[in-house]
């Protein structure tokens, strides 16, 4: 559930830091807990095998009576470590299903958003297209004639005539300019 970097894939990042992290510090704490009950039975298993030859009660030394008192105690620390592993086996096993089922709401929220966003999306592109079409409707081509097309033709033959002296067809030029400023004027009164 929780990647390297300690984080849940489907929920915000601080909120899957402290669930993954606490996840990994109860399972890591839970591990070394067991390891030292095993490590305590193992003991407790050496120690009954090496008095089981043991004579009894009254034969025994003091040394020997010490030693199988600390055995005894030994024994309910074991019992008691694996009671304490056991409840926080089952604390893992809480936290596992509550990150579950907070993976699970985060990832419905997120899909309804995605749908959300999907919509808002289709309805957005589709009133762009129908203002468009609007605008288009409302708005006149503009009709464009060329203006002065004969004195642009005689300008264009001069400077193709006479390549090497432009200077030539300057005339006909500052004519050409002429025309197409009094065009302008002209389309802007009639328009204006």
């Amino acid at each position: 559930m929780c990647n390297v970097y300690g984080e849940h894939k489907h929920m915000p990042s601080d909120l899957s830091t402290s669930l993954c992290r606490l996840t990994l510090t109860l399972y890591s704490s839970f591990e070394r807990h067991q390891a030292l009950v095993q490590e305590q039975l193992a003991r407790l298993a050496q120690k009954e095998r090496e008095t089981a030859g043991t004579p009894s009660l009254g034969e025994m030394t003091p040394a020997l009576l010490m030693e199988k008192g600390k055995a005894h105690e030994e024994q309910e620390k074991a019992k008691i470590l694996s009671a304490d592993v056991d409840d926080w086996e089952k604390q893992l096993s809480r936290k596992e299903k509550e990150l579950a089922s907070i993976s699970s709401f985060y990832k419905e929220q997120l899909e309804i958003l995605e749908k959300k966003n999907l919509d808002n999306y289709n309805q957005t592109s589709e009133q762009y297209n129908e203002a468009a079409t609007r605008a288009e409707a409302h708005i006149r081509p503009r009709q464009t004639a060329s203006v002065c097309t004969e004195l642009q033709a005689k300008v264009l033959q001069c400077y193709r005539e006479n390549p090497q002296q432009t200077l030539h067809c300057s005339g006909l030029a500052r004519q050409y300019m002429a025309c197409v400023q009094q065009a302008k004027k002209s389309s802007v009164t009639n328009h204006g």
